[in-house]
């Protein structure tokens, strides 16, 4: 007998599999460095301002936006087969059942019968609890998530899954931009720099501030032209919208329900979040055997 759970958690390994994939190929396309970090003078303020030069002109590959996009349904397809044999478990038969993901209260209480038919009362109320319109509420009581362990972040991270599986189904998950974390920039040829930075996430793009010099302390006989600037990068690439950022940073998120972004690292934390929910209905199957319990997720 097949653990109930099992065809989910396999989905789940399946976009684990793609996300692999995705995140050895961008390796092999970022290998030669895309940018540079230049020092220049700002001329309305006659500051020192790191940017970005681009070197070269190599578009990201179309089909990194296919492998994102294969790693995102999978990962929404195993919260449907959840849903599917809960509703069975219950007595229904679950032609209409799908995870709900909505952003509306109003409109979960219209589509939550038909959605989740057959599942029974305690299951739904988890169900209902993961869903995204019980963020609006906490952010605007002030509440946010201090980590991605934070049970507010599921429903963040659910959201942004089902934003951009909607995208999937109708057009290609293009990916936008190669983008990079900040990190504090090395200085050589000064004795202490110090400045500020505009944002934590940065899209790669000719011209774009990444640091802005407030106190440069120069060797005796030292020169600005001697001035030296790398930092330790990590690359990634941003899938979605390119007018939004990565998750946590200062999106509207409900400004357009129909946009949605991700970084390779945040499908890694979506398919860990996926991974936690399905185990979260595993306590419904038990008493099916030692060897009927659900895959062990290979790492």
């Amino acid at each position: 007998m097949t653990h109930p759970l099992t065809s989910a958690f396999l989905k789940v390994e399946r976009a684990r599999k793609h996300l692999k994939e995705l995140n050895q190929q961008i390796r092999g396309f970022v290998m030669v460095d895309p940018y540079r970090l230049t020092i220049e003078v700002d001329p309305d303020t006659g500051q020192q301002v790191v940017r970005f030069r681009t070197v070269g002109n190599r578009p990201i590959p179309l089909g990194f936006g296919l492998m994102a996009g294969d790693v995102i349904h999978n990962l929404r397809a195993a919260l449907d087969h959840v849903v599917y044999q809960l509703a069975v478990a219950g007595g229904g038969d679950g032609e209409h059942s799908q995870f709900p993901i909505i952003e509306d209260s109003d409109d979960y209480r219209l589509k939550e019968k038909r959605l989740l038919e057959g599942v029974v009362e305690g299951q739904r109320a988890i169900i209902k609890g993961l869903q995204p319109y019980h963020v609006r509420a906490a952010l605007n009581a002030g509440t946010h998530p201090e980590s991605e362990r934070d049970p507010l972040a599921i429903n963040v991270y659910l959201m942004n899954l089902g934003r951009l599986d909607n995208i999937d189904k109708h057009r290609l998950l293009l990916p936008s931009d190669i983008m990079v974390p900040f990190r504090k920039p090395h200085f050589a040829g000064v004795t202490k720099a110090e400045g500020t930075h505009p944002a934590d996430w940065y899209r790669v793009k000719d011209g774009a501030e990444f640091f802005r010099i407030t106190s440069i302390e120069l060797p005796p006989d030292g020169s600005m032209a001697d001035v030296q600037v790398n930092t330790d990068h990590s690359f990634t690439i941003g899938f979605g919208d390119p007018e939004w950022g990565p998750i946590g940073e200062p999106n509207d998120i409900w400004s357009d329900r129909t946009k949605g972004f991700v970084t390779t690292a945040d499908l890694a934390i979506t398919l860990n979040t996926v991974e936690r929910v399905v185990g979260m209905f595993n306590p419904y199957f038990e008493g099916l055997g030692p060897h009927d319990s659900p895959p062990e997720p290979n790492r």
